[in-house]
């Protein structure tokens, strides 16, 4: 992460005021996608482990 916060740096002193305010936003948006993307992810793997305890769970017994 170090290495993105100092590129980020070095890009904030070469932006205007407007530009700042325009990767802010921007920033702000991907932040927002990544929680989306992260809460998918959850909820797909979380109905992936139940479908495998269900099947698990209800396999008859073999003899």
């Amino acid at each position: 992460m170090g290495y993105i916060a100092d590129h980020r740096d070095a890009l904030l002193g070469m932006l205007t005021d407007k530009q700042k305010e325009t990767l802010e936003k921007f920033d702000d948006c991907y932040a927002e996608l990544t929680q989306i993307n992260e809460r998918e992810i959850f909820v797909y793997a979380f109905r992936l482990g139940m479908r495998i305890a269900i099947e698990v769970l209800t396999e008859p017994e073999r003899q």
